[in-house]
């Protein structure tokens, strides 16, 4: 179930509940003119699709909608297009990180994982390279 919403939306709300209470509602994605900051990242890590899309779409969706409550709107976030029956599909922004980790079924943690190699190597880099800024016994 799609949510369409307007300007900054979710600003002043409680950011821990605002997007579960969304989702518990049975809503999967978010499209708006612009969200807060808080309600796009915590819809990212819950699963929820959040993109914006131009005033002038948003608000011919928004009718479209109005005068065809009985229709589907389609939101293929392979294709990153969103399809409107009688419309030219609608390109949407989306982060193609974000895209992969829920292609693979991933969480914050397994796809931080992935990375721990290269993450010591730089680490250990560093520690070669600025031995002062690791050295905690030497500030006592």
């Amino acid at each position: 179930t799609i949510l369409i919403v307007g300007h900054n939306w979710g600003t002043g709300s409680n950011r821990s509940v605002l997007v579960p209470r969304v989702m518990g509602y049975g809503f999967r994605v978010l499209i708006g003119k612009s969200f807060s900051y808080a309600v796009y990242n915590n819809g990212i890590r819950h699963g929820l699709l959040v993109t914006t899309l131009p005033e002038d779409v948003i608000d011919r969706l928004v009718d479209w909608v109005v005068a065809h409550p009985a229709e589907n709107i389609t939101v293929d976030l392979t294709t990153q297009l969103i399809e409107v029956p009688g419309w030219t599909p609608i390109p949407f922004p989306f982060e193609p990180r974000i895209r992969d980790k829920w292609a693979r079924g991933l969480d914050e943690l397994e796809e931080n994982m992935e990375h721990i190699e290269a993450a010591t190597a730089v680490l250990n880099e560093r520690r070669n390279t600025h031995p002062w800024i690791y050295d905690i016994e030497g500030s006592h």
